[in-house]
């Protein structure tokens, strides 16, 4: 009978310690101090769209990715521009990210001009989005 108690003490113990040891989970979300590109900035053909940006994790699970997208707001003659996503990895809890160039490089000469949105979806590590737009302008 003592014998099963130790074993039944061995095993509180041992429950306690693992719940102790468990991760809280990460509830807050990325943020994103972006600099460039810029709300209704205007880029011509032939130029390049870089990122500059600052991210940051303070729930404590860590960046994961960054995923950009561009779609024309308009409908015209000419084929909007739609380039696959971009994704630019992240890691730790702060990065920074600096002159990146995004979109597979120069804008094409053959697209339509006009208002276009860039879409842009920052993660960390449990899963925590952060999601914004920014409207700019292709001549």
């Amino acid at each position: 009978m003592k014998q099963f108690k130790y074993i039944i003490s061995a095993l509180a113990l041992l429950l306690m310690v693992a719940t102790a040891c468990e991760k809280e989970k990460d509830t807050i979300s990325p943020i994103v101090d972006m600099e460039t590109p810029a709300i209704g900035q205007k880029y011509y053909r032939g130029e390049i769209i870089k990122l500059n940006a600052h991210f940051s994790d303070e729930g404590g699970s860590g960046l994961k990715e960054c995923a950009l997208q561009i779609h024309s707001v308009l409908k015209g003659w000419d084929d909007a521009w739609i380039p696959d996503e971009e994704i630019v990895q992240l890691s730790g809890s702060s990065m920074t990210v600096k002159d990146h160039i995004v979109f597979n490089g120069e804008i094409p000469y053959d697209i339509m001009s006009g208002a276009y949105v860039i879409s842009v979806r920052v993660s960390d590590r449990d899963g925590n989005l952060t999601q914004f737009s920014r409207n700019i302008e292709i001549e």
